[in-house]
């Protein structure tokens, strides 16, 4: 059952298959990258939440030591956390926040890793 020349340039059988290749990979990164992107900013979110409770704290007059502050905001999750010592800044005493996490992507053959940096500044009483 050999198709002639003619009969297989107008045969569609096996279309839907080529096209979904063509379509797949793209969707699936694309799908994957969304997942990435999602996941980074739910860290962030995270990290933003630890800083304002520790600022929360500072804020109302409450005294802790940079090791206190440091161990709060590292909350057993955090790759890093600094508090760094009073500056007085035109008369206004601030402390400065920082957390760092460290972000490795979960795309298959993909080692890449990048750090995710929450910084405030906290005027402090």
């Amino acid at each position: 059952m050999l198709l002639t020349l003619k009969q297989f340039t107008r045969c569609e059988r096996g279309a839907t298959a080529v096209e979904f290749g063509i379509i797949a990979l793209p969707m699936l990164l694309v799908t994957l990258g969304t997942i990435e992107i999602g996941r980074a900013l739910f860290m962030r979110n995270d990290m933003a939440q630890t800083l304002d409770r520790v600022e929360r704290q500072l804020l109302i007059g409450k005294t802790l030591t940079d090791q206190q502050i440091t161990s709060q905001l590292k909350d057993g999750k955090f790759t890093s956390a600094n508090a760094s010592a009073t500056q007085t800044i035109s008369g206004v005493n601030y402390r400065t926040l920082t957390i760092t996490q460290d972000f490795k992507l979960l795309i298959p053959f993909q080692d890449s890793s990048f750090q995710i940096v929450v910084e405030r500044r906290v005027r402090t009483p």
